[in-house]
């Protein structure tokens, strides 16, 4: 157990020093895999505060919105559907279980984050988005955006039998 520790204070400790490296400045969170650790963590950027969640995992979600984004990874922009409501739960830096609410803002940052954690970019699933996008019509653009939309839902159709269809996965 105390090897487990000393793991999570280096993490934490390697997490500190990184995002705070002048380097980092516009960074709002720093993930684990993205220095070198397999572990499950991030440190996020609570106002001038930065705080670290270990383990963390959405205990709920809601207000699906797409979001338009910036990839820094492809400097693209996408547009993304995002929970504007999250509730995440997770170890803090002492080992202690503790759940956060997170309001609009923070629960996009949040959900980047947690993607992240995943090895999941914007490219993955979101629609890249460019300068024609932005000087269509109002009904091109909601033409556009519902059929990336009708391809989402075709995909979690796919996935969802896929699923049920697995019986390692099946629900009992």
């Amino acid at each position: 157990m105390v090897k487990n520790q000393d793991l999570s204070t280096e993490i934490v400790q390697s997490l500190y020093d990184t995002i705070s490296n002048p380097e980092c400045n516009d960074r709002l969170y720093l993930c684990s895999n993205e220095i070198g650790y397999l572990q499950r963590a991030f440190i996020l950027k609570f106002n001038d505060d930065w705080r670290v969640f270990m383990n963390p995992i959405f205990q709920k979600h809601e207000d699906l919105k797409l979001i338009r984004e910036y990839d820094p990874l492809t400097k693209k922009q996408y547009i993304i559907p995002r929970y504007t409501d999250v509730v995440l739960c997770y170890q803090n830096s002492m080992g202690k279980i503790e759940a956060v609410k997170f309001g609009e803002e923070a629960s996009i940052v949040v959900s980047q984050a947690m993607d992240c954690l995943e090895g999941i970019h914007s490219s993955d699933y979101g629609l890249e988005i460019d300068d024609k996008f932005d000087e269509a019509t109002e009904e091109e653009r909601a033409e556009v955006l519902n059929k990336y939309l009708e391809e989402l839902n075709s995909l979690r159709e796919t996935l969802d039998s896929d699923l049920s269809e697995n019986d390692d996965t099946k629900k009992e």
